[in-house]
């Protein structure tokens, strides 16, 4: 079974970009945890591959979102 929703994603856009982006929405860090070298390099690594379609930031920006959710036949469960 293959159901497409409609999300409302204006109360979760700041969450999701953080989340994906790493970002703040130009609020300051108030607290610094001290890392290491490596643990930098590693972040910078990371931070250069995380690309967020522009299609999708489009459409978080607007406050919908289409998805599309499958499920095996006899399973059942919820879309959290």
């Amino acid at each position: 079974m293959v159901m497409t929703i409609n999300i409302d994603c204006n109360a979760c856009y700041r969450k999701v970009k953080r989340a994906l982006l790493n970002m703040l929405d130009g609020e300051a860090a108030t607290e610094e945890v001290k890392k290491s070298n490596h643990v930098l390099r590693k972040l910078e690594k990371q931070k250069q591959n995380q690309v967020l379609d522009p299609h999708i930031e489009e459409k978080f920006g607007g406050g919908r979102l289409l998805a599309c959710i499958s499920s095996r036949p006899g399973q059942c469960g919820c879309a959290d």
